[in-house]
Order: C-alpha cells, then structure tokens, then sequence
C-alpha cells in the first residue's frame, strides 16, 4: 500500500531498515522499500507497513540528470578554490575536477535523492516525526571508494538522512548507534600474497626504468590484453610503465573540524538543493582531499 495525500495525522516516518530507529507504536510510513531489507516485513502480515509514493514523476530522468550535471560545473570550480586556498595551492579546476569530481558527483545526486524523498515525506505528513542519528555516530569517508561503499549501507543513509532533516529545521530524538567496520571496503583494501609478489616486481621494474628516463609515463587500469600492454612497453622502449596498484596509503582518522571551517561557507546556490549542499558538504568531502591531501602528495611525489 502506498500513500501521496497530504494529511495531518501523526505518523512516525522510517528512513532506515535499522529497527533500532524505528518506533512501531506509532503508524509507521517506510520512505522507501530500502527499510524492508527482512523478509518479515514484506509480508502482508505487518499491517502498519505503508511505503511513501515515489517523489519522481514519470520520464523526467533527462530533466533532473541534466540539472544535477549543470550545478556540478557549477560546483566544482567554487570547491577547486576553497581547496586551492586551504592548501596553499594554485591547481587548475581541470585538476581538481579529476581528483574530486568523480566523488562529488556522486555526492551529488544522493544528496538530490534523499532530499527529494524527505521533501515529500515532510510535503505528505507535516506533523511526522522520525528518530535521527547522533552526531556522535557520524562518520566521514576515507576516500571516494569508502563514499562509495558507505552509500549502499544503512548507517550512512541514515546519518545523510538525518543532517537533511536537521537542514530543514526539523528537530527529532536523536540516537547513537555503534558503527560497524565497512566489511566491503576493507575487503576490497586486502591485497593476495600473489599480488604483493607482483606489486614488489613491478616497484623494482619502475626504478630500473626511472634510472634511463626522467620522466616514465605510468599507465594503471589499462584494461588492455597482455600482448598490447607488451608490445607497447617494447616499442616505448620501457617508457611506459604499466602497474596494477597504487601504494597503500595508511590514512589517519583524525577529523580536522578546524581546517574544515575553512571551507564551510560555501555559496552554492539560492534553491533548496543548493543551500542543502552548502550546509553540510564541507564535513561530507572524504580525508583524502583534507586531512591526508598533503601526505598522499608527498607519498607520489616520492613513488612516482
């Protein structure tokens, strides 16, 4: 059963399928199917189960793609410059636009999404109430491939979900919940023994070359065959260098709230989705662009 009218009744609204943040005494109005991961709520026995209508209308994916594209060229070149200047930096938004980019367009259209969900949520049942993550549960990503692990999982949607309401003003019970290690992103982090062996030839090949050339050109993620990856090692001479894995960067946890200040000011844009960004995206941006931004420099620097 879903629902799109407007009402006054008092529901309670779950955003996650976490049921510690759910409180089934209420008439409970699930945000989307992702809170009925369990099978025992998919039946039709759970009679309070109800589903929020989708706050999409039909064919307008190209309307929205191309709005969220048109504020990322917005965007980008407005972070580039907060960055350049917390660092002592003078890079180019091209530069900035291959090593943010991908994670803040990504970025981007989740915020869009989950905005749009709570947006109707709010629109359908303005006397809802929910429960919120606290923000001493909060995590920030390491990397773009942790953001990219962390948008699948609950805990993070949740802690999304919960920095969108308290945008709009909203103020609700807040809950700390432990946060589980990211099992995916650690798993995809381990390195076989086979690959290690691999990595240590291809280290030892690299400072062969860099003693006959100055300036190597590296080519990582190729996915070309062997036999063209060969046959251009041999006709470049050696020059080009292909590798598997970059170096294995210990990152360092600590959140810099200060060095993040810097760059919390941000004027995005007047419209809801804008302001919504420039709220929070300052504590969203993963550590490898603030906290380890200097040492990872200095790490390729140094390897390459």
């Amino acid at each position: 059963m879903s629902t799109s009218t407007k009402t006054n009744k008092k529901i309670f609204l779950s955003t996650t399928s976490i049921e510690e943040f759910w409180d089934t005494s209420q008439t409970i109005i699930f945000l989307g199917r992702w809170c009925l991961l369990y099978k025992k709520y998919r039946s039709s026995t759970f009679h309070k189960k109800q589903l929020l209508d989708s706050p999409y209308k039909v064919k307008e994916e190209d309307e929205i793609y191309t709005y969220i594209l048109g504020e990322y060229y917005k965007v980008l070149p407005i972070i580039a410059a907060s960055l350049n200047n917390l660092h002592g930096k003078q890079h180019s938004v091209n530069y900035w636009r291959i090593i943010i980019g991908p994670w803040l367009l990504f970025y981007m259209q989740l915020i869009y999404d989950r905005l749009s969900y709570l947006t109707k949520a709010i629109d359908d049942y303005p006397k809802l109430t929910t429960i919120l993550l606290s923000e001493k549960s909060f995590t920030t990503p390491s990397d773009t491939l942790h953001f990219l692990h962390l948008a699948t999982e609950d805990l993070y949607n949740l802690q999304i979900f919960s920095k969108i309401f308290k945008f709009m003003g909203k103020s609700f019970l807040c809950k700390e919940y432990n946060t589980p290690q990211n099992s995916h992103y650690t798993n995809a982090l381990k390195t076989s023994y086979k690959t290690r062996i691999s990595r240590i030839l291809e280290i030892l090949y690299e400072k062969i070359m860099s003693f006959f050339y100055n300036q190597p050109i590296y080519c990582t993620a190729s996915y070309l065959p062997k036999t063209a990856i060969l046959k251009l090692i041999i006709k470049s001479f050696g020059k080009i260098i292909f590798f598997r894995n970059f170096t294995k960067i210990k990152f360092n946890n600590k959140y810099d709230g200060k060095a993040r200040k810097k760059i919390s000011s941000l004027k995005l844009g007047d419209d809801l989705f804008s302001r919504c960004l420039s709220h929070f995206l300052h504590s969203e941006i993963p550590k490898v662009f603030i906290e380890n931004f200097d040492e990872i420099n200095n790490i390729v620097s140094h390897t390459y």
